[in-house]
C-alpha cells in the first residue's frame, strides 16, 4: 500500500500473525541502506522520480506479460509461492520483483539512487535527469495494476501542471514523484519507533508538500482499507499538505456515470473508514500506526478527518463531472433538452455539502426548465418531480409559505396523473405532513403520515427503506401528539426495517436511530434516558464520520445526545447537566450560523430553544423534563417533541 507496509497492499493478504522475514521493498517507514543514506533525512528518502521513468517501467511491465512471473517468494505465508500467471498483468508488487529488485540486486539500493548514483548505467531504464527532490507524495496500494497507477500519476500531472510552484507553472517535466517503489530499497526492511512515526514521517510529507492517493476501485477503494494509506491521509491533513485525488481512467469513467444513479451511496462507500479494521502486511506496521494515532488524536478522530476529506474531494469531483457533462449536452441540444438527473444531482451535491442557498437555486432552474418543456402538462413527470424538489429544499430553508402551495400543487397533479397510492403521490404526501407538523398543524400531519406509511407498506412492503422512513416520520407526529408509547412502537419498527433493508451504518439507518433516541429521551420518567443516551452518542460518531461534523444531521443529532444527557444530569451531576446543556447550545449556534444559517422561525431552531429552556429552567432535573411536552392530543399546539426530521426526500421518484 502506500507507505509502509512491505508489500502489503498486495491482493493476497498475509496473516496478522505471520513475520515476513524477506521483504521486496522496504515499507515507507524504512530505514535506508548506507549507500542511500546522502540522499535521506532522518531516515526518509527525499528522492522522486519522473512520469517518464515510471512509463518506461510501465512498457517493460507490458513486455513481462508475455511471460510467467518468478516466484514470490516474499511471500512466507504462502506455500509454496504463488507465480503470476501468463499474460496476466503486472502489479506493482510485480514491477518490484520482477524489475526493480533485480536491476539494484548488486548494489542493494534504490532504484533512484542507483539512477543518481556512479553506477547508472547498471540501471535498464531511466536516468539521471529522472530523479530530483521529491515535490509530490504518492498514496497508493500495491496490489493496483502498475499501469492504473501510472495512468492515474498522468491524470494528476495534468491537474498539477495548472499550479504554481514558485512562481512557475508545476509542469510534468519538474515533478518529481516519492513513489515507494522506486525511491526505497526493496532488500531490506527495519522497523520504525513510535517517535519517528510522529516525527519524522509527518516531516517528510510537510516537507514534500503535496499528496496524491490514487482511489480505486471507486466501489470500494482499497486504500481505505490499509493502515499505511490512511496514516498518510492523516499526516496530509496534520501537515496542511495538498491533497489531490485521482482513479484510473477506466474507474474514473466508471464513478462518473454512476454519480448521476446513486450519490449517496457512492458517499456511503468512500466514508467507510475504519482504523480499527484495517489490515497491514506485516501486524507490527498496524500495530505502530495504531499507537500513534491513540497517542496523537484517536482512532474515531482520525476516521472522522480521512472521511471529511474523501468527501470533500468527492462532492468537488461529483459537482465537477456533472458540470462538464451538462455543458456538453448544452452544446449539442441546447438548455432545454439538458438531462434532469444531471441537474437534479448538481443541487443534491450542492445541498449534502451544506449549500442549501445553490441547492435552491438549482431546483428553481429545475423547475423553470422542466415548465418550458412540459408546454403546460401537468402530467409530466420530470416538471412534478422537480416541483417536489424545490419545495422540499424551501421546506428545509423554513421557507413554509413558499412550499406549502408548491406541495399542494404537486400532490393535486400527482394524484391526478397517477393516483393516491403511487409511489411518486407519496413522496409528495410524506413531505408535506412533515411541513404540516413543522407549522404546528398536527391533526391534518398526522393523516397524511398515516396516509404516506400505510401506502407505502402496502406498496413496497414492510422492508423497504421508504417505508421505514414513512413509519418513522409517523413516530414523530405520534411524538408531538404526546402518544409515547405508540412512537416509541413505530419508531422501533422503523429502524429495525431500515437496517435490514440498507445496513447499520447507511446514512438513513443512522438518522431513524436518531429519532428513536430522541422518541425515548422524550418519554416521561427515567425508564429509557440509557437506551437513549447509547443510542444517540452511537449514531452521533457515525453521522460524524458518513456525513461530517457541521451537516445538519449531525447536529441534531448531537442536540437528541445532549438533551438525554441533560436530563440524566438531574439525576447523577451538575456537571453532566452542563455538558448536555452545552451540546443543544452549540448545536444550535452551529445550525444559526454559516453555512446553514437557519432562520428563528425555523422548525428545529424553535424546538432547540424550547429543550434548552427546559434543561436550563428544570434545575433539580426532573427525568424526561426537557423535551417530553404534555401537549393535548386533540390540540394543534406547538408541541415540544420532535427535534429531528429525516432529510426532505429530494429526488426518490
Amino acid at each position: 500500500m502506500g507507505a509502509g507496509g512491505s508489500c502489503g497492499a498486495a491482493a493476497t493478504e498475509a496473516p496478522a500473525t505471520v513475520t515476513i522475514s524477506r521483504e521486496p521493498r522496504l515499507s515507507r517507514a524504512s530505514t535506508t541502506t548506507p549507500r542511500d543514506s546522502v540522499h535521506a533525512q532522518d531516515g526518509f528518502s527525499s528522492q522522486g522520480v519522473s512520469l517518464r521513468l515510471l512509463r518506461l517501467l510501465r512498457g517493460r511491465a507490458h513486455e513481462l506479460q508475455a511471460h510467467e512471473g518468478p516466484p514470490r517468494v516474499h511471500r512466507s505465508w504462502e506455500q509454496p509461492p504463488s507465480r503470476r500467471k501468463r499474460r496476466e498483468p503486472l502489479t506493482t508488487e510485480d514491477v518490484s520483483l520482477e524489475i526493480v529488485m533485480p536491476a539494484t540486486a548488486r548494489m542493494g539500493c534504490s532504484y533512484a539512487h542507483l539512477l543518481s548514483g556512479a553506477h547508472a548505467d547498471l540501471a535498464p531504464h531511466g536516468g539521471r535527469e529522472d530523479v530530483g527532490k521529491a515535490n509530490v507524495f504518492v498514496s497508493h496500494a500495491w496490489s493496483y495494476e502498475f499501469a492504473d497507477l501510472v495512468n492515474a500519476l498522468e491524470a494528476a500531472a495534468a491537474d498539477l501542471a495548472v499550479q504554481q510552484v514558485g512562481g512557475k507553472a508545476l509542469s510534468e517535466e519538474r515533478i518529481f514523484w516519492w513513489v515507494d517503489l522506486a525511491v526505497n530499497s526493496q532488500h531490506r526492511t527495519f522497523a520504525r519507533p513510535f517517535d519517528w512515526w510522529s516525527s519524522v514521517f509527518l516531516g517528510a510529507v510537510r516537507r514534500i508538500g503535496r499528496t496524491v492517493v490514487v482511489l480505486s476501485p471507486w466501489a470500494s477503494p482499497t486504500p481505505l482499507t490499509r493502515a499505511w494509506c490512511l496514516w498518510e491521509l492523516h499526516a496530509t491533513m496534520e501537515t496542511r499538505s495538498e491533497l489531490h485525488v485521482h482513479m484510473p481512467h477506466r474507474e474514473r469513467q466508471s464513478f462518473e456515470r454512476a454519480l448521476g444513479e446513486d450519490f449517496a451511496s457512492i458517499a456511503a462507500a468512500m466514508s467507510d473508514v475504519d482504523l480499527a479494521r484495517s489490515n497491514a502486511s506485516r501486524a507490527s506496521d498496524r500495530d505502530a500506526i495504531l499507537a500513534a494515532v491513540r497517542a496523537r488524536l484517536g482512532l474515531h478522530e482520525l476516521n472522522v478527518q480521512v472521511s471529511a476529506a474523501i468527501r470533500e474531494w468527492l462532492l468537488a469531483a461529483g459537482a465537477s463531472a456533472l458540470s462538464r457533462a451538462e455543458a456538453e449536452d448544452v452544446a449539442r441540444h441546447g438548455p432545454l433538452k439538458r438531462p434532469l438527473v444531471l441537474r437534479n444531482q448538481l443541487a443534491v451535491l450542492s445541498r449534502e455539502h451544506g449549500d442549501w442557498a445553490s441547492a435552491e437555486r438549482l431546483f428553481a432552474e429545475e423547475l423553470w426548465a422542466c415548465e418550458a418543456a412540459a408546454r403546460g402538462d401537468d402530467s409530466d413527470d420530470d416538471w412534478l418531480l422537480a416541483l417536489n424538489n424545490l419545495a422540499a429544499i424551501l421546506v428545509r430553508r423554513g421557507k413554509y409559505d413558499e412550499a406549502e402551495p408548491l406541495l399542494e400543487q404537486a400532490l393535486a397533479c400527482r394524484e391526478s396523473a397517477h393516483g393516491p397510492a403511487h409511489e411518486g403521490t407519496l413522496v409528495v404526501v410524506g413531505n408535506l405532513a412533515s411541513l404540516l407538523r413543522y407549522k404546528g398543524e398536527l391533526r391534518r400531519a398526522e393523516r397524511l403520515a398515516h396516509r404516506a406509511y400505510r401506502g407505502r407498506a402496502h406498496e413496497l412492503g414492510e422492508k423497504h427503506v421508504n417505508t421505514a422512513v414513512a413509519a418513522s416520520n409517523l413516530a414523530l407526529c405520534k411524538l408531538d401528539r404526546a402518544e409515547h408509547a405508540e412512537a416509541q412502537r413505530l419508531g422501533r419498527h422503523a429502524l429495525a426495517g431500515a437496517r435490514a433493508a440498507v445496513g447499520m451504518r447507511h446514512l438513513t439507518s443512522l438518522s431513524l436511530q436518531a429519532h428513536l433516541a430522541l422518541i425515548l429521551a422524550s418519554a416521561p420518567g427515567e425508564e429509557h434516558l440509557d437506551e437513549a443516551e447509547r443510542m444517540s452518542v452511537d449514531a452521533l460518531g457515525a453521522l460524524e464520520q458518513q456525513a461530517g461534523r457541521s451537516h445538519v444531521d449531525t447536529l441534531l443529532a448531537r442536540a437528541t445526545y445532549g438533551m438525554a444527557r441533560a436530563q440524566r444530569a438531574g439525576l447523577i451531576a451538575a456537571r453532566d447537566r452542563a455538558a448536555g446543556i452545552a451540546d443543544m447550545q452549540g448545536a444550535l449556534d452551529a445550525l444559526c450560523a454559516a453555512p446553514h444559517e437557519l432562520p428563528s422561525n425555523h422548525w428545529w431552531i424553535r424546538r432547540l430553544r424550547r429543550a434548552l429552556e427546559h434543561a436550563e429552567h428544570d434545575a433539580g432535573g426532573s427525568a424526561g423534563g426537557a423535551a417530553g411536552g404534555s401537549a393535548d392530543a386533540g390540540s394543534d399546539a406547538e408541541c415540544t417533541g420532535s427535534l429531528l426530521d429525516f432529510p426532505i426526500n429530494l429526488s426518490t421518484e
